[in-house]
Formats: structure tokens, sequence, C-alpha cells
């Protein structure tokens, strides 16, 4: 079990960064969950601990939706955040494939706007991306000033935060579209 835990570590954890405290990585081999709303709580959870044989039992208070029976689990994480521990099962299932759609909306990637989007039905056209523009254009005249009076370090500090305000601009755009898509009962083409 312990050249398993290695393996994991190994694996996930390339970089390991002092000062950081990383979620415990447990393989789906060594973990199992149980179903029993009988109980004090409705899924329980069996984590390896090494002083106790067989594992330690956990009862999982809230989980976030309900777990599938027919679902697989795979790769959790366990944490502690604000004085309680969390654990992050990740299930995966099958989702049966819809044959009919009312609509289509095609998607075209580019570089002024990130997402292009058109109801083939309806004709509409919805451009993403403008607000990105707007976003990257603000940092690139900071950083050219900031470079003008040599401060590198603040460069490089301003370039993290561009960064992660890029990030959820991108993924609030994908979230919206993956949103309407089942509201609509539309299909998704990329291209």
């Amino acid at each position: 079990m312990y050249s398993a835990k290695k393996q994991q570590a190994d694996r996930f954890f390339q970089k390991i960064k002092k000062g950081i405290k990383y979620p415990l990585s447990i393989r789906n081999d060594l973990i199992r969950l149980e179903h029993d709303p009988s109980t004090i709580a409705e899924y329980w959870v069996r984590i390896p601990v090494k002083a106790v044989k067989g594992g330690l039992w956990i009862g999982l208070i809230k989980p976030y939706e309900p777990i599938p029976k027919d679902g697989k689990v795979c790769e959790s994480n366990l944490y502690k955040r604000d004085d309680k521990w969390w654990l992050n099962v990740t299930v995966e299932r099958e989702i049966p494939e819809r044959t009919n759609y009312q609509n289509v909306i095609a998607i075209d990637l580019g570089i002024h706007h990130i997402a292009t989007c058109i109801e083939l039905a309806t004709s509409k056209t919805v451009f993403y991306g403008q607000f990105l523009n707007q976003v990257r254009g603000h940092y690139f005249w900071l950083r050219r000033q900031l470079a003008k009076k040599g401060l590198q370090k603040v460069i490089k500090k301003i370039g993290d935060h561009e960064s992660r305000i890029t990030v959820d601009i991108i993924h609030n755009i994908t979230r919206d579209l993956v949103n309407r898509a089942p509201r609509n009962q539309f299909v998704i083409a990329s291209g």
C-alpha cells in the first residue's frame, strides 16, 4: 500500500512547493464507498490508515449530489479547510447519448472573438470574448509602462493576475455555452 501511495504522489505532485498543504490523493482501488440511508450518515467511505487495520470508516454528512449506484468511483482527494475535513469523490458513469435535438449551436474559435456561436435554426449569432481582449490590452499597456520604469517583479505579479482573470473569463464563456445546450435541447458542434 505504501508503494502505491508513493507512486500516486510522484505522479501528481511533480513540483512540491514548500509551505503549501496538498490534498491527500486516494486511488480508487484503495477507497470503498457504501450507501446506507438508515444510519446517521447516508454515505460511508473507508479510507486507508496506517494505524487502523482495514482502514477507517467515515460518514459523509452532506454529499454535493447523490452518488449514482451505476457509477465507478475514481480517484478522491482528502483535504482540510477551515478546521473541517473535506473529501472530493470523483464518480464516472455512462450517460446515454441523445439522438434528437431541436437545434444546433455551431462554435467557431478565433483570435478576436474567443468563440463565435451561431444557432442554426434562428441564425442568431453571439460573439464571446470582447471583454477578454480589453483585459489583455490593459495588461499589455500596463506591462509596457512598468518595463519603462524597470519594475520586473511587479510585471511578474501582474502576469499571474492577468492569467487568473483570463482563465476565469474563458471558464465563464464555456460554462455559458454548455449550460445553454441542455436547457434548450441543443447539440454543440465545434470546428
